[in-house]
């Protein structure tokens, strides 16, 4: 049986999570199957982020939901990594699908946080419970 390497949150032992550098790390190393989480914006950008906030991955205070999209916050995690990441980008979702796009190879998860979707309107949620799966094409 051939291993399966999966990478959570990209290459996160040797990146920061959800970082565009860790999903490309992944990649290169040979993962078959990626997951990160995404999270949305006050201007409806979506963003990968695991927590609802900035404080661990950016070591900056305030919540996911009151900020603008701003490619100036930088997910470094910097108490993993101090300042070895200092310039990566906060990704967009959009930047990371061009890149997973071009690796059909790939089995991409997106975990979409729950506490995202509460803009939205439960009723139209709870008519899709059933589905589990969300198929993007690219």
């Amino acid at each position: 049986m051939t291993p399966i390497l999966v990478a959570h949150r990209g290459y996160m032992h040797r990146y920061p999570e959800n970082s565009i550098s860790g999903i490309r790390a992944a990649i290169d190393a040979g993962a078959c199957i990626i997951e990160f989480d995404v999270q949305m914006t006050a201007d409806q950008a979506f963003v990968l982020l695991h927590d609802d906030n900035f404080k661990r991955t950016a070591g900056v205070a305030g919540s996911v939901f009151d900020q603008s999209f701003s490619a100036s916050i930088s997910v470094h995690e910097p108490e993993r990594f101090e300042d070895q990441f200092k310039s990566e980008p906060l990704p967009l979702l959009e930047q990371v699908l061009a890149l997973v796009s071009a690796n059909p190879q790939l089995t991409v998860f997106v975990e979409i946080k729950q506490e995202s979707l509460k803009p939205f309107s439960y009723t139209h949620l709870r008519a899709h419970e059933t589905e589990r799966t969300i198929s993007y094409d690219v």
